[in-house]
Formats: C-alpha cells, sequence, structure tokens
C-alpha cells in the first residue's frame, strides 16, 4: 500500500512500484486528489489488462452518467500512464468488492 495524501493505493504483486508511482503523479496531475474527501484505490494486472478498483459511493455504479465519466477516464489513464495498455475500472464497496466493472472507452 501506497499513501499520498487522502489516497490510498492498494497493489497487488502483478504490478511494479514504477507503476503505482505513475497512477500516483497522474491522480496529482488530474486533480483526483484535490477535495479532502479520502480515496482508497487497488490497482492490480491481469494480463496485458490494468484493473484499477475505485470505492465509489452506494448507487453510483448504477448511474449511467457516472459510469461515462469513468469510461472516459479509464481512457485517459490507460493513454498518459500505461502506454494505451487495456485499462478497466472496477467500481467497488468499501471492501474494494467490485460492484460493477467499467471497460475504458475507445
Amino acid at each position: 500500500k501506497k499513501v499520498f495524501g487522502n489516497i490510498d493505493i492498494y497493489y497487488t504483486s502483478a504490478v511494479t512500484t514504477s507503476e503505482v508511482d505513475a497512477l500516483r503523479d497522474y491522480f496529482i496531475k488530474s486533480g483526483f486528489d484535490k477535495n479532502d474527501q479520502h480515496k482508497t484505490t487497488k490497482l492490480n494486472k491481469s494480463g496485458n489488462t490494468y484493473e484499477l478498483s475505485m470505492v465509489v459511493k452506494k448507487g453510483l455504479e448504477q448511474d449511467q452518467e457516472y459510469i461515462d465519466i469513468l469510461k472516459k477516464y479509464a481512457a485517459y489513464i490507460s493513454h498518459y500512464v500505461f502506454n494505451d495498455a487495456t485499462v478497466e475500472i472496477h467500481a467497488c464497496d468499501n471492501h474494494l468488492n467490485t460492484l460493477r466493472v467499467v471497460l475504458m472507452e475507445r
């Protein structure tokens, strides 16, 4: 686990610390860390796909407007952090259990 500001990034052995640091840098650059709300994320890699788990407020995983935002965010992370590799965002509950998988916008 790496902590910076109000964001926790848990990560698995399938990703490198430099990949976690690159994600952290993107979070800072994109303003993800700007408000005072605590955020919990987890980064994993399965094959060639990065899986970014993010705790979301209950019900947001069903909000199509929010899902569309997550699709774009995944595409940005793919491009700016992971050299255009596939990125999935897993909308999760407070225990990082996946409620919905959001595929990146192509």
